[in-house]
């Protein structure tokens, strides 16, 4: 329910006000309110959004939300069956790199999906290596090799689950 004053006007959106979000159906917490942006926590994510989606929600002003596991698992699904075959790093240190395929690897591997390929440019080749280096050593890659000369040859790995 919205939190309405008793003229029926809608709450304003401000620091501290628990919001519905209404493009990314999610509740949160606004953090900062500039121009027409909110800035507003949603778990461990910061996301800008325009003020307008945001509504205030009734009673919950500065406590924390009440988390819908069985939401969360939902949404967790969706994303896995959303996941693109294909990440590109380039221009990532492989540190950097390495993160961004740990997450990555986790949500193909929930999609099921069978293969994936990894774009890390030709440059100098150290992001190759470290990436390569990675997926040889990843407990769920089966065969990592270099793609096709069509789909971007020594500029991108294939590994399979």
């Amino acid at each position: 329910m919205l939190d309405l004053d008793e003229e029926g006007i809608p709450a304003p959106v401000e620091p501290g006000a628990t919001v519905y979000v209404a493009s990314l159906r999610h509740q949160g917490t606004v953090l900062a309110v500039e121009g027409g942006l909110a800035t507003v926590q949603i778990g461990s994510m910061k996301v800008n959004v325009p003020v307008a989606s945001c509504r205030v929600v009734k009673g919950d002003r500065g406590r924390e939300p009440v988390i819908n596991r069985e939401r969360v698992a939902e949404t967790g699904l969706v994303k896995a069956r959303e996941i693109s075959p294909q990440i590109d790093i380039r221009g990532l240190t492989v540190e950097e790199a390495i993160h961004c395929l740990e997450k990555y690897l986790d949500d193909a591997l929930m999609a099921g999906l069978p293969e994936v390929k990894i774009i890390h440019g030709k440059g100098t080749g150290a992001l190759r290596k470290g990436v390569r280096e990675y997926l040889l050593n990843h407990p769920r890659i089966k065969e990592v090799r270099i793609a096709e000369l069509n789909q971007g040859g020594t500029g991108v790995s294939v590994a399979r689950f």
